[in-house]
């Protein structure tokens, strides 16, 4: 039995998320997101969000609802920028709850949003190499700054390391 037999046995229709993606300088990638996620509401109607990125500012905007519900013309008209990611969700695990719409943003060094369709089998491990990684970057920082001796540490602590390895079924 191969590993998607689970879905090949499931009955009704197939379809999950819906995920959209734009980069149009000069145009309303908001309301354009707003239109593209309409069309695609038939692939999630439990929540709806927009991130919309300016000048390397994001704004996301998110909520649980049909994409009518959750936008109006005055949440789109706040989300400027020349490129957008827009996500509806339709849960194949998970509560549905605000804490599972999506796109999700973050800022710590760097903003980021993301919007993905599927599941995120190793989220825990993910968040515990960005951990690892970051206190490594400030170990190094801290004893560059007092001029301690660095080699316990490796190679690769001097690495700034922006790749990751996502697994998602």
């Amino acid at each position: 039995m191969h590993e998607n037999a689970f879905l090949d046995a499931r009955e009704g229709p197939r379809d999950e998320c819906g995920v959209f993606g734009i980069v149009a300088p000069e145009q309303e990638v908001a309301r354009l997101a707003y239109f593209a996620l309409y069309a695609l509401q038939h692939r999630g109607q439990e929540s709806a969000g927009i991130a919309a990125s300016q000048n390397g500012h994001i704004m996301a905007m998110r909520d649980q609802g049909l994409v009518n519900q959750v936008f109006d013309e005055q949440k789109l008209r706040a989300l400027q920028g020349e490129m957008a990611i827009g996500h509806v969700r339709y849960s194949t695990t998970g509560a549905n709850s605000w804490e599972n719409t999506q796109p999700v943003w973050r800022a710590d060094k760097r903003e980021v949003a993301l919007a993905h369709n599927g599941n995120l089998i190793n989220a825990v491990e993910l968040h515990g190499e960005h951990g690892q990684r970051r206190r490594q970057r400030d170990l190094v920082r801290r004893q560059q700054e007092v001029g301690e001796p660095e080699n316990h540490l490796g190679d690769d602590a001097h690495e700034e390391v922006d790749q990751i390895d996502v697994h998602h079924q």
